[in-house]
């Protein structure tokens, strides 16, 4: 339970409940400490205690507090040797089954000293020293939202692992990105304890950009919060909360996004039945691989609206191995069992898909080049700096007039570059236009300062290498008041 609601009453109890196991230690009167501080100090000898340390108190209060049930299954922890010593000896006194995670840092005589007492040891790498001596720069859990469950399952308010990690002296100049899911039905995106260092994998945003890339009507009003961070979901921690994804080593590759409606496991030897379901995919017309020239281009098509978009937003972007370059796992959207090329990168595919590596490594040079796409803040769709303009405006195949309603598959916005960091530095404007409907439209462009005109950064209906272009070498728009915007196509205009 949180410390706050301790009472005398749980401290006598936990008193009785240890005393079978826990030895009565002595006091011993220090003078020195006595006269160093002005106050009289004894010493708790808790180094008689079998173990040798007073971790056996919290070992045995909280073994023995246990439920029967629990104690039939099997005590698990992670500890750095003492503290996995005293919890070794009590759950043998208690006849419970322990097994302990140990860095690779604890020493041998550690590590006997815990197997005497019966305990299984499984010894992995320790983050700390891969922070210090491998200068990782963060770490990504997997199901988070278990490590704040209780030993009964409950959601805690203040889980003391989580915040640890969050404090940690070392840790806690790392990234720290929580999963937070867990197979048990604990949904956290959003609610994850975060405590000012915890950011979050968004599957509300991969399952939204999904739908929206997929023509899923009524998806307009959801994309435009994902577009600028989430600010529904994270408003007061900023968009550097969320980790942006379309797919992950979890489910499809995006090449099989647009290939396939349903998963294809049968390599898994368990007839299909393991995976999800629920993919939010669609195949552009043909389940698989195919000849047809016109799917083919479609489908490279949305590969490309996909990461355009992705890099584009507010907030962090992560992008699967393999993504850039067309990678497939022939439909199977749970390839965790394979040792094999469902898992491995193919790396001649960056030869024979070079126009889609170039496009993506073109999207990140455009995200590097402008900070207007990397706030810290959320926008406040407001003029605050009186450029004439709003940090964001939203416009149509009409500038300045949105349309919200559910039958609509097109947004486009506009970003001031006035406003980056809170208007203490400037970048370009940019316009972005997302058309997922199935026909080509025309758009009005809003008007721009006098001696400025748009410049296309990406066109994702272009041949390549007119698909994008490197930061800097950006063509004039050749109609600066209106353009077309091919169906099922994004645009990113830049405005110099």
């Amino acid at each position: 339970m949180p410390i706050t609601n301790l009472t005398m009453q749980d401290i006598f109890l936990a008193r009785k409940r240890i005393a079978p196991i826990a030895r009565k230690t002595p006091l011993s009167h220090s003078p020195w400490l006595s006269e160093l501080v002005d106050t009289q100090v004894h010493l708790k000898l808790e180094s008689l205690q079998e173990t040798g340390s007073f971790k056996i108190r919290g070992a045995a209060n909280k073994i023995l507090s246990l439920s029967q049930d629990i104690r039939r299954r099997r005590a698990i922890a992670v500890s750095s040797g003492n503290h996995g010593r005293a919890l070794s000896y009590v759950a043998q006194k208690s006849g419970v089954r322990a097994t302990f995670v140990l860095p690779e840092t604890v020493s041998e005589r550690k590590r006997e000293a815990i197997k005497e007492l019966g305990a299984e040891l499984i010894v992995e790498g320790d983050t700390r020293d891969e922070t210090v001596e491998y200068h990782i720069d963060g770490f990504r859990f997997d199901l988070a939202a278990i490590l704040r469950r209780d030993p009964w399952g409950a959601p805690l308010a203040n889980p003391p692992l989580l915040e640890i990690l969050a404090h940690d002296q070392i840790l806690g100049n790392c990234k720290l990105i929580a999963e937070a899911w867990d197979t048990g039905g604990l949904h956290q995106v959003d609610t994850f304890p975060d405590y000012g260092r915890w950011t979050e994998w968004n599957g509300k945003y991969r399952d939204t950009l999904r739908r929206f890339l997929k023509e899923d009507p009524g998806q307009v009003g959801a994309i435009a919060q994902c577009i600028q961070g989430s600010p529904n979901l994270y408003a007061g921690r900023g968009p550097i909360a969320s980790t942006n994804f379309i797919t992950c080593h979890d489910g499809f590759t995006l090449a099989n996004l647009v290939s396939y409606n349903h998963k294809h496991n049968d390599a898994n030897d368990k007839d299909n039945r393991n995976g999800m379901d629920y993919n939010i995919s669609w195949n552009c017309g043909w389940e698989g691989p195919t000849d047809d020239p016109d799917i083919n281009t479609l489908r490279r098509r949305q590969i490309k609206n996909a990461l355009a978009m992705l890099l584009v937003n507010q907030g962090v972007p992560m992008i699967l191995m393999g993504n850039e370059t067309g990678r497939t796992k022939n439909g199977n959207n749970n390839t965790y069992c394979h040792d094999n090329k469902l898992n491995w990168l193919n790396w001649t595919l960056v030869e024979k898909n070079a126009d889609l590596f170039q496009f993506t490594k073109n999207c990140i040079a455009f995200r590097q080049a402008h900070p207007v796409l990397r706030g810290n803040e959320f926008f406040c769709n407001e003029d605050y700096t009186g450029s004439g303009y709003a940090d964001i405006t939203w416009h149509g195949t009409q500038a300045w007039h949105a349309d919200r309603s559910d039958s609509n598959r097109v947004i486009v916005f506009m970003l001031c570059g006035k406003y980056v960091r809170g208007g203490t530095e400037v970048d370009n404007a940019l316009y972005i236009a997302m058309n997922m409907h199935w026909e080509t439209l025309s758009f009005e462009l809003p008007g721009l300062p006098e001696g400025v005109k748009c410049h296309v950064f990406a066109n994702t209906s272009a041949a390549p290498p007119e698909d994008s272009w490197e930061p800097g070498t950006e063509p004039v728009l050749e109609d600066q008041n209106r353009f077309l915007v091919g169906s099922r196509s994004v645009v990113i205009l830049v405005s110099k």
